[in-house]
């Protein structure tokens, strides 16, 4: 199970698969709630069955404050 989103001018490319999370670049979405929805889900169902180790590595060159909410409530899931 993988997802891959392509980065664009103001979202960065995302590669979410068993035991890795990526991203690189700007992030800045005008809708941060559509914007993450995919990663929400996929991250939702990779927590039901996690691989042993996850390697999240985040290589933002800029996050507005609606992403670092949002980023932020995506990896406090990680600690339950």
């Amino acid at each position: 199970m993988s997802l891959i989103l392509e980065k664009s001018f103001d979202t960065p490319f995302i590669k979410l698969e068993d035991g890795l999370i990526y991203m690189e670049g700007c992030l800045m979405p005008e809708n941060t709630i559509l914007f993450f929805k995919p990663v929400e889900e996929w991250i939702n169902k990779y927590l039901n069955s996690p691989a042993k180790h996850t390697k999240i590595d985040l290589d933002l060159s800029y996050l507005n404050s609606c992403s670092t909410k949002r980023i932020c409530d995506l990896l406090k899931q990680f600690n339950h």
